[in-house]
């Protein structure tokens, strides 16, 4: 998969960005620190390392003369940010072109500067090494084919900064973070939203809940309508309502005093009480089965029209107001 790498340069370069395709880092560009900063706070579950130049500019007002002051005030921002959650790894990239370049030597005794251009392809390989060292990156890995899969598509972060997420705690058995299953909860809606792009669901169905009520139809049929389980296997089906089920009570705390079915939202509770250990990781295979399902549905238009039509065979009953 690429891995995204935030860049602060008030004067990128297109072909440092095109190069580092090459090794699978795929470059955000922010051309001042603050808006760099604030992009890193927002991206913390899906950035990989970061790259800062030392001669550049503090605010995107187009007034401001990039200088090394900026690096000064803001790098330790940056640091902190990158050492906040994980071990971001960071890098000095600089043209060296001004006064007092060893000063960086002395701001930054026990890392390496890099300098424009000639050093960016050991730069590359470096970042590359770094992140394959960082814990994070090694657990992603378990799961690559998946992520490589959603992460080329459009709006991937939609899918892909939530189960970052859940992939963390569930790699370092944080078996009473909770939220968990919200995240889980987002993917699970997106997928919805995938299905029905590609040819399982009508056009108007939009909820978790109704999906789960249309694959028990294509897989167990009805009256005098055989059930396609060559559309939707007995393990989709199962997985998807348990899954679906165990996300929306986590997602939600129990009413207090509430005795009745509809407000018997225990999981949030025994979870974070460390009274159902296994729960979150037997949930999260369960999302990623249904993950790695979804990608075998057909992508071609003229595949995804004849799965439609196949579905809509069975004239399932459906109101896209319940």
């Amino acid at each position: 998969m690429k891995y995204q790498i935030l860049w602060i340069d008030d004067q990128p370069n297109d072909k440092f960005i095109i190069e580092a395709e090459d090794y699978d880092l795929d470059i955000h560009v922010e051309t001042c620190y603050n808006d760099g900063i604030e992009w890193l706070r927002t991206n913390l579950d899906n950035c990989y390392a970061v790259i800062l130049d030392v001669k550049s500019k503090i605010t995107n007002d187009p007034n401001e003369v990039a200088r090394r002051e900026a690096f000064k005030e803001k790098w330790l921002d940056v640091v902190q940010l990158c050492t906040q959650r994980k071990q971001i790894p960071w890098f000095v990239y600089t043209a060296g072109d001004y006064e007092g370049i060893e000063a960086l030597q002395v701001m930054i005794p026990s890392r390496q500067f890099y300098n424009k251009p000639a050093d960016r392809t050991e730069l590359f390989k470096n970042i590359v090494l770094a992140i394959e060292l960082n814990d994070m990156a090694v657990a992603v890995k378990k799961y690559g084919d998946i992520l490589n899969f959603y992460y080329s598509l459009p709006n991937s972060d939609d899918v892909i900064k939530p189960l970052f997420r859940v992939i963390k705690i569930v790699e370092e058995n944080d078996y009473q973070n909770t939220s968990a299953f919200n995240d889980m909860r987002k993917v699970l809606g997106w997928s919805v939203a995938y299905m029905r792009e590609h040819g399982l669901f009508p056009s108007d169905l939009t909820k978790i809940s109704q999906a789960s009520y249309y694959i028990r139809c294509i897989n167990n049929g009805r009256v005098n309508v055989p059930g396609r389980r060559d559309i939707v296997p007995n393990y989709i089906r199962y997985i998807f309502e348990t899954c679906a089920d165990t996300c929306n009570n986590g997602s939600h705390v129990k009413v207090e005093g509430a005795t009745d079915d509809t407000n018997n939202l225990i999981v949030d509770s025994i979870v974070s009480q460390g009274n159902a250990s296994y729960l979150i990781r037997s949930t999260f295979y369960e999302l990623m089965n249904i993950l790695d399902w979804c990608k075998k549905l057909p992508t071609e238009e003229g595949k995804i029209t004849a799965l439609r039509n196949r579905v809509a065979e069975m004239e399932i009953p459906f109101d896209p107001t319940k």
